[in-house]
C-alpha cells in the first residue's frame, strides 16, 4: 500500500532532488516513478503529475534514455497546456516542457522538431517577466543546438543574451552562468577557434567548483569539455589524465554504459590517434562508436561523429576499406541534418575523398561526390 500523497509529496520530492544531487539517478528515478504512481491514482493531483512526470522525463534524459524522456517531455506538454498546473504557472510549465522536449528530439538527431520546440519556449517566456529564468534556459539549449547544427552565429546570439539575463538574475556567479559559458567555449571549439574556447570553458568550471566543489559530475563535465580544448591547443598530456580520470568516475556513476562515458572515450582515442598509438586508439574509438550505437542508434549525429574519428583512425592504419564505409554513413547523416559549411560535415567529405583516392575501386563520381556537397548548385547561386 502506498503512503499518501501529501506525504509523498513533502518527503520523497526532496529525496529525488537529493538523489539526483548525489549523482544516484537510478536511485532518483525509482522514487519517482513510486510517487507518480501514487500521484495518478488521485485525480485530484493533477499539478502534481505534471511536477513528476517533468522530473523523471529529466531524470531519463539525464540517463542518456532519449526516447523515454521524449514520451514524458510531450506528456508534461500536454499537461501543462491543459490547465493541469496553477492558475499563474501555465505558461512558465509549458515553456520548461518544451525546453525539455527540444533537448530530447535534439539528442536523438532531430534538430528541425528541436528547433520548433525551443523556438515555441522562447516565444512564450519572452512575454513574461515571471519566466525570465526559463527564458535563459530557452535561449542556452537553443545555443547548443545551433552549436550542433553548425548555425554558429545563431549560437553565440543566443548564448550571449542568455548569459546577460542570467548575470541579471544571479549576479555574475551561477550555476546556470557557468552553463551558459561552457556551452559558449564548446561552440568556439565546434568552429576551430579554439583559443577563442579556452577562456569561458575556463572560467565556468573555476565557477562551477567554487559552487559545487570537486566531485560533482557538473565539474566533471566541465573538465572534459576542457580537455577537449587542451587536446586541440596541443596539451595531449593533460588531456589525457582528464578523460581517463572522467572514464572511472563516470562508470563509477553510471555504470559500464553512458553517452558520457562514451564521449570520453572518442576524445580519449582522439588524443591517442595524435599521439601515433593506433592500436590503442582504434580500441577506444571502436567502444564509443559500440556505445553510441547502441545508446544513441546508429543513424545519430553523435554516432556518426565517432565513427567519423573511427574512420580517421583506420585510415591512418591503412584500412581505407572500412574507413570509406563509415565515412558514407556518417556523410550521410550530416547531410541530413548540419548546414553545408559545418566543420564536421567539411572534414567528413574530406576524409572520404581520401580513402576513396586510396581505395582501388574509385570513380570519378565518387571522388566528386566526397568533395562536393550534395546541393553544390544551390550554394553557387546564393
Amino acid at each position: 500500500m502506498n503512503p499518501p500523497v501529501d506525504i509523498l509529496e513533502t518527503n520523497l520530492i526532496a529525496g529525488i532532488d537529493l538523489r539526483r544531487s548525489s549523482g544516484d539517478l537510478p536511485g532518483a528515478e525509482a522514487l519517482c516513478r513510486l510517487l507518480l504512481d501514487a500521484a495518478e491514482k488521485d485525480p485530484v493531483q493533477r499539478r502534481l503529475t505534471f511536477r513528476l512526470v517533468f522530473c523523471l522525463g529529466d531524470i531519463l534524459y539525464q540517463l542518456g534514455r532519449y526516447v523515454e524522456a521524449e514520451s514524458c517531455a510531450r506528456r508534461a506538454v500536454t499537461l501543462a497546456e491543459s490547465g493541469a498546473t496553477a492558475e499563474s504557472e501555465p505558461k512558465h510549465n509549458v515553456g520548461s516542457s518544451l525546453i525539455l522536449l527540444g533537448k530530447t528530439v535534439r539528442e536523438q538527431g532531430r534538430y528541425p522538431e528541436a528547433e520548433a520546440a525551443l523556438a515555441q519556449a522562447i516565444t512564450i517566456t519572452g512575454t513574461m517577466e515571471s519566466s525570465r529564468e526559463i527564458l535563459v534556459h530557452a535561449l542556452n539549449e537553443y545555443g547548443v543546438l545551433s552549436a550542433a547544427a553548425g548555425w554558429f552565429e545563431c549560437g553565440a546570439s543566443a548564448f550571449q543574451h542568455a548569459l546577460d539575463l542570467a548575470r541579471e538574475i544571479h549576479g555574475e556567479s551561477s550555476a546556470l552562468a557557468a552553463s551558459i559559458l561552457r556551452n559558449t567555449g564548446c561552440l568556439e571549439h565546434a568552429r576551430g577557434r579554439f583559443n577563442d574556447a579556452e577562456l569561458p570553458i575556463r572560467q565556468a568550471l573555476e565557477m562551477r567548483r567554487q559552487l559545487l566543489g570537486d566531485s560533482h559530475l557538473d565539474v566533471l563535465g566541465d573538465s572534459v569539455a576542457y580537455a577537449a580544448v587542451l587536446d586541440s591547443l596541443g596539451r595531449r598530456g593533460e588531456s589525457r589524465c582528464i578523460y581517463e580520470t572522467a572514464i572511472e568516475k563516470y562508470h563509477g556513476a553510471y555504470g559500464p554504459e553512458h553517452h558520457e562515458i562514451a564521449a570520453a572515450l572518442h576524445n580519449l582515442a582522439v588524443v591517442e590517434h595524435a599521439d601515433g598509438d593506433l592500436k590503442r586508439a582504434e580500441e577506444l574509438a571502436r567502444r564509443a562508436v559500440s556505445m553510441k550505437r547502441n545508446l544513441l542508434g546508429v543513424e545519430h549525429p553523435d554516432a556518426a561523429f565517432s565513427s567519423m574519428s573511427l574512420a580517421a583512425i583506420l585510415l591512418a592504419a591503412g584500412k581505407q576499406g572500412e574507413a570509406s564505409i563509415l565515412l558514407r554513413r556518417a556523410l550521410s547523416v550530416f547531410e541530413r541534418i548540419q548546414s553545408p559549411e559545418h566543420p564536421m560535415r567539411k572534414t567528413c567529405r574530406e576524409l572520404l575523398a581520401e580513402a576513396l583516392r586510396r581505395s582501388a575501386a574509385i570513380t570519378n563520381e565518387e571522388f566528386e561526390r566526397a568533395i562536393f556537397p550534395s546541393n553544390a548548385a544551390e550554394l553557387c547561386a546564393r
